[in-house]
C-alpha cells in the first residue's frame, strides 16, 4: 500500500510539473540502470490514467514526436543514442556550462582592467544603475572627476547649435560667450558630486575646452558628445558584447573617426602617464572596435585627453590589441 501510495504521488507531482510548461515541456528518463523501469513505470502510468485528457486535446495528433503510453517501444532514438557514455554528457555539460557562464557583455573599463598591468590605475566609467543624470554618473573615482565629465557633456551639447566652430574664429572669443555658461554647469553639478566649491571643477572644465584636440572636435564637421556605443568583440556569434561611453567622437575633414577621451586622474609627471596608457591604451581599442564595427567607417585616431595635465596622449598601435582581445 505504501508503495503504490508513494508511485501515486510522483505521478501526481510529474502531472503538476508537465502542465506547468508553456511553451515546451522536456523530460528526462536518465536514471541510473537500477532505477530506469521505475521512471518508464511513473511516466507510463501518469499518462495512461490521463489518456482520455489527451486524446481530446486539439492539435495533439499534430505534434511531431508525441507519443503516448504504450508506444515506448516505436519512439526512435537518435544514433548517438546507442554511443552515450557518461563520460560524453558530463563533458557536454561542463562545456555548455563553461559556454554559458562567460559574460554577455562587457565594458571598455573592464577590458582595461583585465588586459592593463594595474587594474586598479584605471578609471571608471560605469554608469551606477540608480544614475539618473550625468552628475550621477561614476566617473574617475572621485566627486570632480564627476563634476568635470557632466560640465563638459553639457556644455559640448549646448554648444551643437553654434557648431563647427570656423577656422578663422578666435577660440577664447568663443568660450568666453559660454563662460556663465559653464560656471552654472559646474555649481549644478558639483552640488549632485557633493561639492562645496565648484571653481576647480569650472577652470579645469574651460581648460579641456581651450585644449586643441577639443578644438579640433569643436571645429569638425560633425560632432557627437557622449555617444553610446556597442558591439561584438569577435567573430563569433555568442562573443562578448562590448558596451561603453564615447566622451567624444567627431568626423575629420577627411571623413575618417575621431575618439577623444576624458580623464582626470592626478598625474604629477610624464612618467605616470605612461604608466597610466599601459591601462587605458586597451580602453581606446575597445571602443574603436566598437565604432568601427557598429558604424561600418573608420576611426583614424585614438586619443586621451588627461584634463589636469591638459596633455593629450594618443593610442598608435590599437588594431594590435584588438587582434590580441578578438584571440
Amino acid at each position: 500500500m505504501e508503495k503504490q501510495h508513494a508511485i501515486a504521488e510522483n505521478v501526481r507531482l510529474a502531472y503538476v510539473g508537465a502542465t506547468r510548461a508553456r511553451d515546451h515541456l522536456l523530460v528526462s528518463l536518465y536514471q541510473r540502470a537500477s532505477n530506469a523501469a521505475k521512471t518508464d513505470e511513473i511516466v507510463a502510468a501518469g499518462i495512461e490514467q490521463r489518456r482520455a485528457e489527451f486524446a481530446e486535446a486539439p492539435g495533439l495528433d499534430e505534434l511531431p514526436g508525441a507519443y503516448l503510453a504504450g508506444d515506448a517501444a516505436n519512439i526512435p532514438l537518435p544514433a548517438a543514442a546507442a554511443e552515450y557514455a557518461p563520460e560524453i554528457w558530463q563533458d557536454t555539460r561542463a562545456a555548455a556550462i563553461a559556454r554559458r557562464s562567460r559574460p554577455q557583455a562587457t565594458t571598455a573599463t573592464r577590458l582595461a582592467r583585465e588586459y592593463g598591468a594595474d587594474a586598479a590605475a584605471v578609471e571608471s566609467k560605469e554608469v551606477s544603475p540608480e544614475a539618473e543624470h550625468s552628475g550621477q554618473r561614476g566617473r574617475g573615482g572621485t566627486a570632480v572627476g564627476s563634476a568635470i565629465h557632466a560640465v563638459l557633456q553639457d556644455v559640448v551639447e549646448s554648444m551643437l547649435p553654434d557648431l563647427p566652430l570656423p577656422a578663422a574664429a578666435d577660440v577664447d572669443d568663443f568660450l568666453a560667450q559660454w563662460h556663465a555658461a559653464i560656471d552654472r554647469a559646474a555649481q549644478r553639478h558639483s552640488t549632485s558630486a557633493g561639492l562645496s566649491d565648484s571653481g576647480e571643477v569650472a577652470n579645469l572644465a574651460r581648460q579641456a575646452l581651450r585644449n586643441p584636440a577639443v578644438v579640433a572636435g569643436l571645429r569638425a564637421p560633425r560632432l557627437w558628445p557622449e555617444i553610446p556605443v556597442a558591439a561584438r568583440l569577435g567573430a563569433a556569434p555568442d562573443s562578448v558584447v562590448l558596451e561603453g561611453i564615447i566622451d567624444l567622437l567627431y568626423e575629420d575633414d577627411a571623413g575618417g573617426l575621431v575618439i577623444l577621451d576624458y580623464k582626470s586622474d592626478n598625474v604629477p609627471n610624464d612618467a605616470a602617464m605612461r604608466a597610466k596608457m599601459v591601462n587605458y591604451q586597451w580602453q581606446g581599442a575597445a571602443y574603436a572596435a566598437a565604432i568601427e564595427r557598429a558604424t561600418g567607417r573608420t576611426v583614424r585616431a585614438v586619443q586621451f585627453l588627461f584634463i589636469r595635465y591638459d596633455s593629450v596622449r594618443t593610442v598608435d598601435h590599437w588594431r594590435d590589441l584588438i587582434q590580441q582581445m578578438d584571440d
